[in-house]
C-alpha cells in the first residue's frame, strides 16, 4: 500500500510501499462522473475481482477515517444519502 504524505511545507509525496506496519491513514473517496468512466466488474477476471474487492475492503476497514465526496447528492436533500452511487459500488458491499 502506498500513501500520500503531506509534509509540513505543504508538499505532498508518495510513500514507500507498505507491506506491514502501515501507519494510521485516512481515505478520500469518490465516484467518477458517470458509469462509463468507471471500470466494470465484468471487465475483471475472477482472480482480479476477488483481489480488488478484498484489498478495497481491507483499506476501508483499516482506515482511521473515510471522507467521501458524494457528487450526486444535493446538499439540500441529506435524507437521500443512501441513494448515492457511492453506496452501490463493489467496495461498499
Amino acid at each position: 500500500m502506498r500513501l500520500l504524505q503531506l509534509k509540513g511545507s505543504g508538499d505532498v509525496r508518495v510513500t514507500r510501499d507498505f507491506i506491514k506496519d502501515v501507519p494510521t491513514y485516512a481515505i478520500l473517496s469518490h465516484t467518477w462522473g458517470s458509469d462509463e468512466e468507471e471500470l466494470a466488474f465484468q471487465e475483471l477476471s475472477t482472480g482480479q475481482l476477488s483481489e480488488a474487492i478484498n484489498s478495497m475492503f481491507n483499506w476501508y476497514r483499516d482506515a482511521k477515517i473515510c471522507f467521501v465526496y458524494l457528487a450526486d447528492v444535493n446538499r439540500m436533500r441529506l435524507g437521500d444519502l443512501d441513494e448515492s452511487r457511492w453506496f452501490k459500488r463493489g467496495w461498499t458491499l
